[in-house]
Parts: structure tokens; sequence; C-alpha cells
């Protein structure tokens, strides 16, 4: 539930007589309290809107009411509230989720919910990268933010899979919480997408020289990093000059050859589409096709494989 809007101030004779009403699928909130008296909101009419994003909706016995927070705060050092309680909502959880494992020393999935609200709470669109994952908790917290507030946030899990905990515990424990648990209705059965990559090191003797052999084979094999980056995940089609993805409203094309003598072919396809096309298109330098194909409104044009290189080399420098 979200605020949606503030009304105008009631005539002296309107009396509501319930705290919440509900009409045509939206809900009212008055200003009585529990023991049904009448009170008033602590901003005007006129002073309200200046506070909107602080306000939060909270369910009640008696229907809805409005909380108001803080824009900043402090938080504390200790915690003592039982859900941050590891043996309860850190090792039976996973136990229950994933039956055929275990995991030394899980953190309660409310620990690290209430280390990330502080930081993501008001971005909805958040992006939070765990360098260092284990069971998935990480994971899992940033899904109960989304379904609290039917955010976007997405998340990067990075492990090197030591023990198999990326097979055998982080991924089933992911998969368990879209799915749902009975016993765990609460936390889980949170509607979200899912992709499991593997990675691998490149044959490439140096980044700052890179063979023109060695980028041609980079872009063959970088489909699925663009694929991530753009955020479509669904391949649609691929031969020996292309592969497409797609999601439900944009697609990610990369063109691989050197030989550009099908690239008229791909662009003419993607012209026919509604949607948004990101194009990535092989070259051996930077911007040689940024101002190609402009005449196509929707198709926007990007280089590779350079932009990767010059990723490679920024953590070449930093390591």
């Amino acid at each position: 539930e979200k605020i949606i809007g503030f009304g105008d101030v009631l005539d002296n004779g309107n009396h509501p007589k319930k705290q919440t009403e509900e009409k045509n699928g939206k809900y009212y909130i008055w200003p009585i309290d529990v023991k049904g008296n009448e009170r008033k909101w602590r901003y005007a009419r006129q002073s309200i809107e200046s506070v909107k994003h602080l306000l939060r909706v909270k369910k009640t016995k008696q229907g809805y009411d409005i909380a108001i927070g803080k824009d900043f705060g402090i938080v504390r050092t200790v915690w003592q509230k039982s859900k941050y309680d590891a043996s309860e909502y850190g090792t039976k959880l996973i136990q229950d989720l994933v039956p055929s494992t275990s995991f030394d020393f899980p953190k309660s999935v409310y620990n690290v919910y209430d280390c990330l609200a502080p930081i993501v709470l008001e971005r909805k669109n958040a992006i939070v990268l765990d360098y260092f994952a284990g069971s998935g908790t990480t994971g899992h917290a940033v899904m109960l933010l989304n379904k609290e507030d039917n955010g976007n946030r997405k998340f990067i899990l990075c492990t090197n899979n030591e023990n198999n905990i990326a097979v055998d515990v982080c991924y089933p424990r992911i998969k368990k919480v879209i799915e749902g648990h009975k016993k765990w209705s609460d936390i889980t059965k949170i509607p979200a997408n899912l992709r499991y990559f593997k990675t691998e090191l490149l044959d490439i003797d140096h980044i700052s020289h890179v063979s023109d052999e060695q980028k041609i084979r980079l872009t063959y094999r970088a489909g699925e990093m663009i694929a991530l980056r753009e955020g479509a995940f669904i391949e649609v089609e691929k031969n020996e000059w292309w592969q497409i993805f797609r999601d439900g409203t944009k697609y990610t094309a990369i063109y691989f050859k050197e030989d550009k003598k099908k690239l008229n072919e791909l662009v003419k396809k993607l012209s026919k589409l509604k949607e948004k096309v990101v194009l990535y298109i092989f070259s051996w330098g930077k911007n040689e096709y940024k101002n190609e194909y402009t005449e196509y409104k929707n198709i926007k044009v990007e280089d590779i494989p350079e932009p990767i290189i010059d990723v490679y080399k920024e953590v070449n420098r930093l390591s």
C-alpha cells in the first residue's frame, strides 16, 4: 500500500464513523483513535505535501494508519530484538527452505534487512551487490524490502562457490523464497526473477594489449554479460552472426562479426520491432557506429568489445 493523495478538510457537520473506509478499491483514513475519538492530523492540509516522503501506511486492527518517519537518524549499535536471532531466522530458516543441506552460522534475514533498510528504503530501484555471498541472506533481505513496498530493487550475489555453497545453498534458497514455503509464508513466495551465471578467466596475456583475434573471441562470448547489463535475459535468437535477447519492454542485440555483410539485415529486422533496441556492433575502436542508423528511432547503437576491455583495464589498474 502507498499514499496516493490527500483530501480536503471535512465540513464541521461531517463525522466519519470509522477510522478507515474503503471505496472503489481505495482506502480513506481519518484521524480517529482506537477508542473512536476524533483527533486532528499533526500537519495542516496546506503543509502535508511537504512531508509526504516521510509518511508510511501502517496496517492496524482498525484498518490502516499513517506513520511519520524522519529524514535521518542514528542506527543503534546493539540490536536485541528476537527477530535478530540467527538460530531461528538463520539456521532454522535455511534448514526448512533447503532441507538437503546445512550452512554454518547464517545471519538472521532481519539482521541484514535492517542493515540495508537505512540505505535503500527510499531507493526502490537500488542495486545491492554482495561480493562475498554465502547462504543468500542478502538476496532474501532485498526481496523482503520489495515485498513490503512493491519496490524493484535488484541484487547481485558473487561467490567462489567454496564447498559448493552457491549450488547447494544460495541458489536453491533464493529459488525457494520465490516459490514459497508454507511455514515461512510471511517471508517467502515473493515474485522475482533469478539468474545464475558462472564466470571464467579470459585467455589474454595482458589487458593492456589485446590482440584482434582475442577481441573477436571476447565479443562472441560477451552475450550473457551484455544481457546482464541491459537486463534482458530471454534469448530469442542466435546464429553465427548475431544474438538477440529481450525482456518485457526492450530488446538487446549483439552483432559479432568483423564482416558487416549481414548487419543491414539485422538492423532491418530490429527496426520492425515496436520496443526499444540496444544494438551492440563489433568494432575495432570506439564510437565507430555511434552515429549510424539514427533514422531508426527505436535503435540505439553501442560498440563492442572496447567498453568491456576498458572495464578490465580499470579493474587491472585498481588491483
